[in-house]
């Protein structure tokens, strides 16, 4: 798993949500922070090919099997589109927050 966000005046209450959530799903991870506007900021791709090239144990990344969930998907009610733009911009199959996390519940309210 890894996390990529900008923390430029991130609130602290995000910071422990990450941290609580991360070492709750028990699972490997690794977060790589943005602290400027500059190459490695989504929608740009510094950060993504830096974790393929430098950060992932010499294992080579399959992007088939990698996706990118968040909440910028130049949606009305979001801030922006920068997360749909980086997973198109790196190659990645994304997914709004609605549709990984809420998946079964988006499934049984269509099919009722």
């Amino acid at each position: 798993m890894l996390v990529l966000h900008g923390f430029i005046a991130f609130p602290a209450h995000y910071c422990y949500w990450y941290i609580i959530f991360l070492f709750q799903v028990d699972l490997p991870f690794q977060i790589l922070v943005a602290t400027t506007k500059d190459a490695y900021r989504k929608p740009n791709t510094a950060m993504w090919d830096l974790f393929c090239e430098s950060c992932n144990g010499d294992v080579e990344v399959n992007k088939k099997k990698c996706f990118f969930v968040g909440d910028a998907a130049g949606r009305k009610k979001d801030h922006g589109a920068s997360d749909k733009e980086f997973a198109a911009n790196c190659g990645l199959k994304f997914y709004t927050e609605d549709e990984f996390f809420l998946k079964d519940t988006l499934e049984s309210t269509e099919n009722n």
